[in-house]
């Protein structure tokens, strides 16, 4: 279908560059871009969208804007004291294109005794799919950064939590923190399917972003560095209905054969985003990360937030901006308008109406420029 779809829309638009030659502009204007709309829709009909693409655009409080994520804490777990106060966000990191990220920090232990680490959880659970994190681990030794996801329920806010457990660990009290080509990620499938498989990475983890992630499957479980297998675990014990939350943490247990720590200065790790798509049997081909990345024009000043949304979003345009005639237009993928706002204040909310869970684009024009131009998910 996907293939069919690629060849008739090609076929068409070639058509019609043809007869552009011969009918007036404005006239075959509006068939080419129907056509390279066409492109797009029948393109896209195998097309995979994540469930979740919680992108890290900063917000303020434990909870998530779409109460989906938890910031844990104060409370002990996971070896040591996890402290809200540890985890921070910035809009952009330096040297990267997309923007919202989450800094989980391990802190030292001065004075004796006070170190804490932290933690950021999902409230919903999920089970079969494909789980991926892009993370940067910290360079300061004396730790554990971790992606995983771990069996439980939430029952009214009550949440419980069982044996079943994937992770993607990192321990920087290893040889590998002061390499430049070399890391250690420990993969571990509970409760004693696979503990502890040690994957030998070709790069070294702290000093650039890279993708990990788990492909579940019933009675399977890839794991995947850089959207790559490079693992698998088989076990019954992996056909199962109960679902996990997803999780992300920075800790220090102070065991020398887990991370050692706590560090001798705080050690932080960097997260760019969590997605996951539900029930998949492979890799996913579309590429999330560049919902984030489009808005990174210098000209382009007006920032969305969150993205994904489910009930609203906010448009954040700076106040030495004079607004003129602002609009919000939002594109299906299709290319067809699907909402038009008039934006009257430098903050501003846009519901969701009516329009269904999926992707769409947006611009915002101000003054007859764009000031703002996007991806942006609905779930």
């Amino acid at each position: 279908m996907k293939l069919l779809g690629l060849t008739i829309s090609f076929l068409c638009i070639l058509a019609l560059g043809k007869e552009y030659k011969q009918k007036p502009k404005n006239h075959m204007k509006k068939k080419l871009l129907f056509a390279i709309g066409l492109s797009i829709c029948l393109s896209t009909v195998n097309a995979q969208a994540p469930q979740v693409f919680q992108d890290f655009m900063p917000w303020s409080g434990n909870l998530s804007p779409d109460g989906v994520w938890r910031i844990a804490g104060v409370w002990s777990g996971t070896g040591c004291k996890l402290d809200p106060a540890n985890v921070s966000f910035t809009q952009t990191y330096p040297g990267e294109t997309s923007i919202g990220f989450v800094h989980l920090t391990q802190t030292d232990d001065v004075p004796a005794g006070s170190e804490s680490g932290a933690e950021i959880q999902s409230l919903t659970t999920y089970g079969y799919g494909y789980y991926e994190v892009r993370m940067k681990i910290t360079n300061v030794a004396g730790g554990c950064a971790a992606f995983f996801t771990k069996e439980g329920t939430n029952v009214a806010g009550k949440l419980t939590y069982g044996e079943l457990e994937f992770d993607h660990e990192f321990l920087t009290n290893e040889p590998w923190l002061s390499s430049t080509n070399i890391g250690k990620d420990h993969f571990s499938t509970h409760p004693n399917m696979d503990v502890n498989y040690i994957y030998n990475l070709p790069f070294n983890p702290s000093l650039a972003f890279h993708r990990y992630g788990f492909l579940w499957q019933p009675g399977r479980l890839d794991y995947t560095v850089d959207k790559v297998i490079v693992h698998t675990t088989s076990h019954p014990d992996l056909n199962t209905n109960v679902k996990n939350f997803i999780m992300i943490n920075a800790t220090s247990s102070g065991n020398v054969n887990w991370g050692g720590g706590p560090p001798l200065k705080d050690a932080t790790t960097i997260y760019d985003w969590i997605m996951f798509y539900p029930d998949v049997t492979s890799i996913p081909n579309t590429d999330p990360t560049s919902i984030m990345d489009i808005n990174q024009d210098q000209n382009l000043v007006a920032v969305v937030s969150p993205n994904p949304f489910h009930t609203n979003f906010s448009i954040f345009i700076p106040h030495e901006i004079i607004l003129k005639d602002a609009i919000l237009k939002m594109y299906d993928v299709c290319g067809r308008e699907v909402k038009m706002v008039s934006i009257n204040s430098n903050e501003t909310i846009i519901h969701r109406d009516a329009l269904q869970n999926g992707i769409y684009f947006y611009n915002i024009i101000n003054n007859n420029e764009n000031i703002g131009v996007g991806k942006m998910i609905i779930q």
